[in-house]
Formats: C-alpha cells, sequence, structure tokens
C-alpha cells in the first residue's frame, strides 16, 4: 500500500510541475485527444483509483494524468456500479469451425497447394456439412500462416542436367 501512495503524490507533484512548464502546456493544447476507444491500462486504472480515494476530484486527477475527466468519471462510475476494475467480455459471434474442422481443412491444402479460395470452401463445406464463406476460410488459413501468394510451378531438371550437378 505505502509503494502506491507514494507513486500517486509523486505523480501529483510531477504533474503540478509539468502544468506550469509552457511546453508542457503546448503540449497539451495539441495532444489531449486520446484516439476513440482507446482502453485504460491496468496501471492508469490503479492510479485513477488511488487519487480518487484520496478525494482528488475527476479534473485534478485529469491535469495530474491527462486522462480525460469525463473518461476518469465513467471509470469511477463503473467501478461503484460493477465492484471491480475489469472490462466486460465484448461481444461476438462463435467460431463457424471447431479446431477439428480446422485441421481438416489445413490437410486438404497440404495436399494440393495450387487449388483456388473457392474450390477449397466448396470441398470443405462438402466433407464437413458446414455453409462456410470463403472469407472464414481465408482467415482460418492466414491463422494457419498461408498468406495470399501464388504457388509457383516447380521447374523440373533434366536427367542430364541432374547427372551433371553430381
Amino acid at each position: 500500500m505505502f509503494p502506491r501512495l507514494f507513486l500517486v503524490i509523486f505523480y501529483f507533484h510531477f504533474y503540478q510541475f509539468l502544468n506550469y512548464s509552457p511546453l508542457i502546456n503546448t503540449y497539451r493544447l495539441h495532444n489531449n485527444i486520446a484516439p476513440h476507444g482507446k482502453e485504460l491500462t491496468r496501471e492508469q486504472k490503479e492510479i485513477i483509483l488511488q487519487l480518487s480515494k484520496s478525494r482528488f476530484s475527476s479534473y485534478k486527477i485529469d491535469g495530474m494524468t491527462r486522462i480525460n475527466s469525463r473518461t476518469v468519471q465513467k471509470f469511477l462510475k463503473r467501478v461503484r456500479e460493477r465492484g471491480n476494475v475489469e472490462n466486460l467480455p465484448r461481444s461476438g459471434s462463435r467460431r463457424k469451425t471447431t479446431p477439428r474442422d480446422d485441421r481438416i481443412l489445413y490437410r486438404s491444402i497440404k495436399s494440393n497447394r495450387r487449388q483456388t479460395l473457392k474450390d477449397v470452401t466448396s470441398r470443405f463445406n462438402a466433407r464437413t456439412g458446414y455453409s462456410v464463406s470463403t472469407r472464414t476460410v481465408s482467415r482460418r488459413l492466414f491463422e494457419d500462416g498461408y498468406k495470399r501468394c501464388v504457388v509457383s510451378k516447380k521447374t523440373t531438371i533434366s536427367r542430364l542436367n541432374r547427372e551433371k550437378r553430381t
């Protein structure tokens, strides 16, 4: 507990010093807004909680940490409602293919690298009974390391040239 409190006090005095610096003031004018959708890090959350427990307002916390006061307010409200600082799990559709289906797909690709994505998808759908799009198949192949590369034909070396090499 003591090191965290020391860290909070250090940040407070350090940022108080920075706020009076003319270089930092011009920096704050241009870089005060974070990109949309950026999450708070675990360290930022801890600092906000410590400063809030030390009875600093969201505007003071904004001045010390450079985190928007509205973000601080929303974060503290979420902590009060939920009781923890963790983010909720994101929504999203579940995977259409199982790990077993993915292995079937990888084996079919390894057997014939020159087939097109449409052929791979239609064969996969026929074999597994799913209705999977070409985009899903493309994503699964990308996960396994297959990029959008056309496999070039390997030139065969004639028997005479093979003998000359040895």
